[in-house]
Order: C-alpha cells, then structure tokens, then sequence
C-alpha cells in the first residue's frame, strides 16, 4: 500500500473522525460542568414568587457576565446563597413614590413596603437587590443594604420544572 492510498484509506479517516469528536465531546462537557449548575431554592424560600416558587430548581451561570438590571443572581449574604433581582447597579439613583421603586427617574415593578430605607443613590461597586415577594420575611437590599457586586456568586438562566 502507497502513502496515498493510506491517507485515503476510509477505515483511517473514520477512527480520526471519531477521535476529533470525543475530543470535541469532552471539551464541552467540561464547560458545561465547571460553569453551570443547578441550585434548588429550599421549599421556605418564598422570596421570588410568583416568578420562582419554592422548591424549584434553577439553572445557574457559575461565571457570569457583569450583573444588568433586573437580573436574578444568588449572592453570599452572612454565609448563605440567597437569591433577588438586581433592581439598580452602582451609581443609580433611588427614589420612592407611592410605595413603588425608581431608578433613575424610571419607575420599576418593585412595591415598597411603606417605612423601607432606600438609599438616595447606589454606592459604585454595588448592587440593590430586592425580592420579587415583598411580603417575604427573607433579606434583601432593604433590610442589609446594597450588596458588593463581588458577593455575586451566580446568574440565573432559567427554571427547570421538570426535575
């Protein structure tokens, strides 16, 4: 047998073949696996009704992008994964009308409890994050303060109902 007719040989091509997409196969498997996971919010968590009810299990980005408005991300809050939106980011201005939260001028779909301390502006390097659940005993933003984007542990992608 030539060279040529060894490089053109089919039982050759089709292990290389084979070969590449393992490889390929493996690679994604591994991005999948370091970068996402799936957190399930305990049965008590109330604070994300009705978007997410307790016991669902989310789909995470373990490496997320710089935290935008209206967001969900888990942070770190005194040793334990608590998750909220992101009502405003660093350098945003906060003002309460009538029970109900604007940022920047422009009102948003987040009721106040009447009482609630809302900082005039946002620290830069900071985020207020609130519950979707106002009636939720659990903390957000209101109760701790802005949040240091860097405790941003996690974004949320999507529900999975079906686990």
């Amino acid at each position: 047998m030539t060279n040529q007719e060894k490089r053109l040989d089919p039982r050759r091509m089709v292990r290389w073949a084979r070969m590449v997409l393992l490889g390929c196969t493996m690679v994604l498997l591994y991005i999948i696996v370091s970068r996402y996971r799936t957190w399930p919010m305990n049965d008590a968590n109330d604070c994300m009704l009705p978007a997410y009810r307790p016991g669902a299990h989310l789909l995470v980005d373990l490496k997320p992008r710089p935290p935008r408005r209206k967001d969900v991300v888990i942070y770190r809050y005194k040793g334990k994964g608590r998750i909220a939106r992101v009502a405003a980011l660093g350098g945003d201005r906060l003002e309460v009308r009538e029970g109900i939260l604007y940022v920047n001028g422009k009102r948003t779909v987040h009721r106040i409890p009447e009482g609630a301390k809302v900082p005039d502006r946002v620290p830069p390097g900071e985020l207020f994050l609130l519950n979707d659940n106002p009636d939720s005993l659990l903390p957000d933003s209101l109760d701790h303060g802005p949040v240091p984007a860097g405790r941003i542990w996690a974004r949320v992608l999507l529900v999975l109902d079906f686990l």
